[in-house]
């Protein structure tokens, strides 16, 4: 009887130290959203927009991302749940947004839930404007555009979703100049 006691007691008290450390309690931590506030430029209306958001830990403690609440059904997320992530460590969160059922100016939130300081949340703010296609078979400027986007998906991977998007601190043209200078046509 007494060797079939010792083993259980030791189980049990192996499972009751482990279940502790199972169930430590996380605590607050500061997150990172890398251009947490975002204007991308114009799309037509039915096409996708990529956003791409690099999240980072920036506190002592490990980040836990429980949830991502986006603003509108439109946008989905294109990539896995965020893992645990270790202090001063990153992580990319791809979203797709879809541009179906809107039509002109566009804000968006994403809202990302976890043991974020100060109250548990942390917020991408991003905005587009979505243009009508035209009816007109001979609009010249589209032609025009259409021979240049053809010429840029040859030099760039990407769609007309990807062009990137700028932040308060610049202005459009000199966010465009700085991220397809190399793609430019003169």
């Amino acid at each position: 009887m007494k060797k079939i006691f010792f083993p259980i007691i030791a189980l049990l008290m192996a499972s009751t130290s482990c279940n502790s450390f199972l169930h430590k309690e996380l605590k607050p931590t500061a997150m990172g959203i890398k251009d947490s506030i975002r204007h991308y430029y114009p799309i037509v209306l039915c096409d996708e927009l990529s956003i791409t958001c690099e999240i980072s830990n920036k506190g002592n403690e490990p980040l836990a991302i429980t949830d991502i609440q986006p603003s509108n059904f439109a946008i989905e997320l294109n990539s896995p749940m965020p893992s645990v992530i270790p202090p001063g460590g990153m992580e990319m969160v791809n979203f797709i947004f879809h541009s179906e059922k809107n039509v002109g100016f566009a804000e968006h939130k994403i809202r990302f839930f976890g043991n974020i300081i100060p109250n548990g949340v942390a917020t991408l703010i991003f905005d587009t404007h979505i243009v009508r296609p035209t009816v007109d078979k001979f609009d010249y400027e589209e032609i025009y555009f259409d021979r240049k986007r053809d010429l840029l998906d040859e030099l760039v991977d990407g769609q007309l979703g990807q062009k990137g998007y700028w932040t308060d601190g610049e202005d459009a043209d000199s966010s465009y100049q700085r991220s397809y200078k190399k793609y430019l046509i003169y």
